[in-house]
Parts: structure tokens; sequence; C-alpha cells
């Protein structure tokens, strides 16, 4: 087995097969920069001194070398870890064991295709190599959608040569002997790898592929939140980070001139008196803007539980001097819990919430009449005509009774009733679905499945 080069197991996104580990390591640090962590001149020359001491050899002390370099916060460490993962994505090819001191019956490992040999012999970075050269030679516009995806896989894996290496396995299964057999299930195994690593590959530079933090954000905007792995979840809550970051600082500009008012003319008049009309103390009416007085309702089902998440980091990432939120959750029935935020963070929050924790909550088939029914007796009390009352859910109640007058009460108590679906909306109506029911009850009824989605909404909310 041919031994690698300490950088060869890692593929990350490099330019060419001649870099060396100081571009590689340039090459995640611009990443990291890209992903919005601020990384200066002397913290990148630290960087390069601690690979220097830790290595490329042992993935876990290089991680933990460039944590301590280049991330400085909490907020950056959750970035780090993400763009750490995606980038130094190892490509591990396991060889049968004695294939290459022995040999293939019939024709010798020098026989077979090119891609075949280097499975077989282990050659992890030129494989590696190969596949990004394969990959930068093809366009990956329109490869956004998961079926234009699984086209681009197909087109680098026959760019490696997997015709080749399928007709190897054939050839070597029909052979008839052991070793011919060992060697064939080697080369399936190896390929099954292959395959899945490239359909990792081709995501991660779809994801990292943005050119400026403006460019990934707007990219990340359009995110579907309803089919995310963990990793892509944990992408998302750093970007969320940024943006609630980007919504407090445009509000509290605008409080701090609501807050100063509009001038009082006469008053600025009268006090100019002493000093000849020249007016040395400007006087202004000043108007207190109450905080947004929010009661939210959220479904935690399976269908849900994304956007849910996200909707929930939105609000209660927000200055607290912004919106006043009590939070109820439902499944099967509804419970209130708004203290769970009082005592843990949002993440942490969010987690024991959608896990049923510490809540009185039933986790299986949603009945929205059973939880509009809740919520007349817990919460309806509390409404007023300076409440918004938010409910986000797809509206499927499994065919139970919708309660739909109900929803009409909440509504003409409140000063809005904002209605959030993750569904779009030519679903709705469909099946067990009873928005049509609810359409007439509500202030507003939004399609809601992005980010770019929860951020108009969050934008809107904080306005009125």
């Amino acid at each position: 087995m041919n031994r690698e080069s300490p950088t060869a197991g890692f593929t990350g996104l490099p330019e060419g097969p001649g870099r060396g580990p100081e571009d590689t390591l340039l090459g995640f640090i611009s990443l990291l920069r890209k992903s919005g962590v601020r990384i200066s001149l002397s913290e990148t020359l630290d960087a390069l001194e601690a690979v220097s001491f830790a290595g490329y050899d042992d993935r876990d002390t290089l991680k933990y070398a460039l944590a301590a370099a280049l991330a400085k916060s909490p907020d950056e460490e959750a970035v780090f870890q993400v763009c750490f993962d995606r980038y130094f994505s190892r490509l591990t090819v396991f060889p049968p064991a004695g294939a290459v001191k022995t040999g293939t019956p019939g024709r010798g490992v020098e026989g077979l295709s090119p891609l075949s040999r280097m499975l077989l012999e282990g050659d992890g970075g030129l494989l590696a190599r190969r596949l990004q050269e394969t990959a930068r030679s093809l366009s990956l516009d329109g490869a956004r959608y998961p079926v234009n995806q699984a086209v681009v896989v197909r087109r680098i894996l026959s760019g490696l040569g997997m015709e080749g290496l399928d007709g190897d396995i054939n050839m070597l299964s029909m052979a008839g002997s052991p070793l011919s057999g060992s060697v064939a299930t080697g080369l399936k195994e190896s390929r099954e790898q292959l395959v899945a690593f490239t359909r990792d590959y081709v995501k991660t530079l779809l994801q990292f592929a943005g050119k400026t933090p403006a460019e990934d954000l707007n990219r990340y905007r359009s995110v579907g939140l309803t089919r995310l792995d963990e990793r892509e979840i944990e992408t998302l809550k750093a970007v969320v980070r940024r943006i609630v970051r980007r919504l407090n600082d445009i509000y509290w500009r605008r409080r701090r001139g609501w807050s100063r008012g509009r001038l009082d003319f006469r008053k600025t008049q009268r006090r100019s008196i002493p000093y000849g009309g020249i007016p040395f103390h400007v006087s202004w009416k000043r108007k207190k803007k109450d905080r947004a007085d929010m009661m939210v309702l959220c479904d935690i089902s399976q269908s849900v539980r994304t956007v849910v998440r996200f909707f929930l980091l939105f609000l209660y990432s927000l200055n607290e001097e912004l919106v006043r939120i009590r939070t109820f959750v439902f499944c099967s029935n509804l419970v209130e819990a708004s203290d769970v935020f009082d005592r843990c963070s949002p993440e942490e929050a969010v987690d024991r919430i959608q896990s049923g924790q510490d809540l009185d909550i039933r986790l299986s088939r949603t009945d929205y009449g059973q939880v509009f029914r809740d919520f007349k007796a817990c919460g309806l009390g509390a409404v007023t005509r300076k409440t918004t009352v938010i409910i986000l859910g797809d509206g499927r109640s499994n065919f139970y009774d919708p309660e739909p007058g109900i929803l009409r009460e909440i509504h003409d108590r409140a000063k809005r009733l904002i209605w959030l679906n993750p569904e779009t909306r030519p679903f709705w109506g469909t099946g067990d679905s009873a928005m049509k029911a609810y359409l007439s009850s509500c202030s507003l009824v939004k399609e809601c499945n992005t980010l770019g989605h929860l951020e108009g909404i969050v934008h809107y909310l904080l306005k009125i």
C-alpha cells in the first residue's frame, strides 16, 4: 500500500494537484472569511505556526490547533466546526487486504483500469486530486437542485473512469476463483464509498462556492428548511446569527430616532427668547415606542420542526427590548413554553421544546381543534388589541374538527393574526389540510419555508 502524503487525505477545495500544505490552509482561512469569521494577518500567521507544530497527520489535532488560532467566540467556533468538517472532508479508501501484493488472476493489477488500480493500491491522494480536477472541468451551474446534483455526480464519476471500474468488477466476479471474488468484493465496497464521497463533495462545492459573504448569505436565504441534515442545520444557525445581528442594528438605529421624536417648534421658540431668537436648546416631542407584543403558537410535529426551530431562534435572538413574546407549542395538545426560554439559551430552549422535555405535551397526531380549545382556556384572555398572534404550522389536523370558530375569536380580540405555513400554497386545503377553513380568520397568511421567508416575516413584525 502506498503511503499518502500528510495532506493527501484532505480533499478540501484545492486549486490544483501541486498545492502545498500552506496553500491548503490559506484556502481554508479564505473560506472562514467568506463565512463571516474575521481573521487578521497576525491570526493567519499564528495558524500557520500552529500547523507547523501540529502537522496534518492527525485530523483532530489539526482541528484543535486551528480552532485555538482562528475561532475567537462561540459564534465563530460554531462556524469553524462546520467549515472544517466540510473543507477537510476525508476520502477514505479501504483496499482489500493483500490485493496489491498478490495481484489478480489472469490480468494482474496492471491489467485493470486506472480507477481500479487507485482503489486497490489505496492511493487516496491521487484519487482525491483526480476527483478535484474532474470537478473543476465541469460546470456546476444550475446544480442547486437534487436532480441536477445527481447529474453532476454521475458526470464526475464517469470522468474518473467508473465504466472501467464496473467492467473490472464484473470480470472479477465472473472469474470464479476465491481471490478474484475477494478483490471484486473489495472494489465494490470502495466503489460505494467513492460514490458517497462524490455526492458529499458536490454538495460542499455548491455550498461554499460563493465569492463574498453577501453572496453566501443570499444563497442560504433560499435554502428550503423542511429537509436538512444536521450539518446543514448547524451552518444555517450561524447564518441566522448574522441576519439577527443586522436586524438588531437596523431597529436600534430606528429606535433612537423614535425616542427622540419630532421637533417641538413652540417649545424651542420659547426657549430661544433669552438668546435673541437663536435656538441654542432644541426641544423634541418624544414618543415612546413600545415593544412588540407577540403570542406565538408553533407546531412541533416532525413535518415542520426545522422551520419552527429557525423561527424561534430568530425571535428569541432579537434584543429583548424590541419584542415581548409568549410562546406556546403544540402537537396533539398545546402548552406554554415561555419559561423554557427564560431558563435557557435560545438554542438549548428550542432543543428542549422539540424533544418535549419538561413539557406536558403529547407528541402524536396533530389536532388543531384541540390546540385552539387549549389556547382558548389558557391564553385567549391575555390577547388584547396590542397583541400580534402568530401561528406557525401546516394546518393539517388529521381530519379532526378544526374549530375555525375559535380562530375567529382570536382574530377578533387581537391586533393581528398571522399564519405562517411551511407548505407551498398549492397544497393548502388538500387531504387533511384545514387551511381553507382558516384563511378568512387571518389578517395575513404567508408561505414560510426558507430563511428568506423568515427574515422577511421578522422584519415585518418589528415594524408593526
